[in-house]
């Protein structure tokens, strides 16, 4: 029975035997000596040629870098999640509470009586630590701004990332640094 090789791209991503040509575009009947264990390319007259190893490792490094992108994200959006809140419910939750801290404080600082609006959203909160409304509001107002830097170094280190990730030349390099990646933002977000 024939084997048949398709092809996207130029580059093999399938081959199976078939009786006749499958349906579908990019299929090729493979060459006499064709092996399951090689990889083969289409070459621009139309003839299969097998893929040379630095080919095959250009992919894989490619395709590699594909996955690395997709790893430094996941990793960067759990320690989002962690300062902008697991949902967008809490994010917004995250913020009126900030807005009702940064009013307190700025009536505290005034001498002013804070708002009985951003009074009642952050007794509750102060009630349960048994800290006053101005604690809490300060306690409020210094996690939002730690929150804003940690989110604001991982959209940094997001860059470095993808500048690193595009730079590494070989497997080798790629792996050594997605290994200290998530290190290298803990350590960074800790001296926040």
């Amino acid at each position: 029975m024939p084997i048949y090789l398709r092809f996207e791209n130029a580059v093999q991503v399938e081959a199976t035997t078939l009786a006749k040509k499958p349906e579908g575009t990019g299929w090729y009947k493979a060459p006499a000596e064709f092996s399951f264990e090689k990889r083969y390319k289409l070459l621009d007259d139309g003839t299969i040629a097998e893929r040379d190893e630095s080919d095959v490792a250009a992919e894989l490094l490619s395709n590699s870098k594909v996955g690395a992108l997709d790893t430094v994200r996941f990793i960067l959006n759990t320690y989002r999640r962690k300062y902008a809140g697991y949902s967008h419910e809490k994010s917004r939750s995250y913020d009126i509470q900030a807005k009702a801290a940064e009013s307190i404080l700025n009536a505290a600082a005034n001498n002013q009586t804070p708002s009985e609006a951003d009074t009642v959203l952050i007794q509750p909160l102060a009630d349960l630590r048994s800290i006053s409304v101005i604690d809490m509001a300060k306690l409020i107002n210094s996690k939002a701004e730690k929150s804003v830097k940690a989110i604001a170094k991982c959209e940094a280190l997001e860059d470095q990332a993808q500048n690193a990730i595009k730079k590494a030349a070989t497997q080798e390099e790629l792996s050594l640094f997605l290994n200290g990646f998530e290190e290298n933002l803990k350590k960074t977000l800790s001296q926040i």
